[in-house]
Formats: C-alpha cells, structure tokens, sequence
C-alpha cells in the first residue's frame, strides 16, 4: 500500500523542524515495500517511470518533495562543504558536497561540453533513512525538421532537450562542418529559429512565436489551472463549491 501521510508542517526552530522531518522520513521509509534494500532512485531525464498508478506518482512526488527539504537543512547544518568548480578547453565541472555529521549528505555534480553542447548534473541526497538520486542530462544542437506548416519545407534552429536525439542526415546547404544542422528525432524539444521560438510536443508543433506574422504566442490546447486574466482588468476563474461553474469577474 502506498504511503499517503502528507509532509508535516516544519515549526519551531531548526532543531525542532529536523526532528519532525526525520519522523516523517523514517514513517514513509517504513510503509515503503522493500524499502530498506531499494534506494529511491528518480531520473529526470529518463521520461515517464512506465508506472499507471496515480498513487504510486504521488508517493515519489511526495518523497522528491522531502528529498529536497532534507538537502536544504544538510546545506544549513553542513560541518563539512566542499566546492570546486574547473573550466579547461571548453569543457565545465562544478562539484559541490555538504555533510553533517548528524542528517546525512548532499552531493552535486555539474557538467557541460561546450564542444558538443551537452550538459549533465547528479544529484544525491542520502543518511541512514533514504538515498535519493536525481539525474538531469541535456543537449543543445542545430536540427532542422520539416514545417508541418508548409509542406515540402524545413524550419533551421538550435534544439533543446534532455534527451535530444538527432539523425545522420544534414542539410545539404553547405559542407562546412560547423555550419551543418541535424535532423532532430526527439519528440518533445524546443527549437529556437530566426522567426522565434517553437515547442514540439509528443512529436507535434504545440506553440509557437513567430515575429515574422503577428509577433504572438499560438498554442494548439491551453489548461488554465486556477484562471485566465486578459490584461490587468479581467479574469474567467471556476467557481462553484463543486467547481462546476465559471465566473467572468472584473479584478481592475
């Protein structure tokens, strides 16, 4: 069954919050399966978990959460930190490590290549209640993909992904090795060009700048999670105490 106590409320001081958040901890460890022999491992580049149990999402949202609140209070109490940060021939590392003695370490490590324009950062979180692990990889490259616009034509741009996966195939304008743009595979990625901004999702145009046209953003679904303002003057909000209605209300 998953662990579904929410967070405590941290008050008091600094040694009153870490004893409330080490209880936590150790309740949500416990209820855990297998917690004890499994590390809470959360790669943030690696896409969906394959998981379908909404609960189960929460639990490691609820864990990140923590995770996140135990770092903040080892960099806090820390008796021993270590930074190092190195840049040579275009390559970039920056290492930072926290402990205390008491709740345990924090660990990060940076890294970017601005040869290949790629860049990583790790993260671990651990004491004698969890580990937790976060790893974050991306890449930046010219790409090129077919305008779903105007059929027949490619839009030129530099893309951004976690997990930027790009073809052999280059454009054919030029054989200058510096100036070749890639086909870009990935399905979600962001693709900066002459005319502005494009956001690919799940393999489709989502949104879109273009300075050339209107100079607007164009999105193709929009979910408004508490309201949509038009200006400083006008809001349209849900209202109802089942949320089955909606309200167009003047705030200016």
């Amino acid at each position: 069954m998953a662990f579904t106590e929410k967070p405590p409320m941290l008050q008091g001081d600094t040694q009153q919050q870490i004893n409330a958040l080490r209880d936590y901890l150790f309740r949500m460890v416990s209820s855990l399966d297998n917690a004890a022999n499994a590390p809470v491992t959360i790669a943030a580049a690696s896409g969906n978990s394959g998981g379908d149990n909404q609960t189960d999402s929460d639990t490691l949202a609820l864990i990140k959460k923590n995770a996140e609140d135990l770092k903040a209070l080892i960099i806090k109490q820390a008796d021993d930190i270590t930074s190092i940060i190195d840049e040579k021939d275009g390559e970039y590392a920056n290492k930072y490590f926290a402990k205390d003695t008491a709740y345990g370490q924090y660990k990060r490590e940076i890294l970017g290549d601005a040869q290949n324009y790629s860049y990583s950062m790790y993260e671990r979180i651990n004491n004698n209640l969890m580990d937790f692990q976060s790893v974050l990889a991306g890449q930046i490259t010219r790409g090129f993909v077919e305008d779903p616009d105007n059929a027949g034509e490619v839009v030129l741009g530099i893309a951004i992904s976690q997990d930027l996966q790009i073809d052999a195939e280059t454009t054919p304008e030029t054989d200058d090795y510096e100036k070749k743009y890639y086909k870009i595979k990935s399905n979600n990625f962001g693709l900066y060009t002459a005319q502005g901004w494009q956001f690919w999702v799940n393999g489709r145009k989502a949104g879109w700048f273009d300075s050339e046209k209107d100079g607007l953003l164009h999105v193709r679904k929009v979910v408004a999670e508490n309201f949509f303002q038009v200006g400083g003057k006008w809001q349209l909000k849900i209202s109802g105490s089942s949320g089955d209605e909606l309200e167009f209300i003047y705030v200016g």
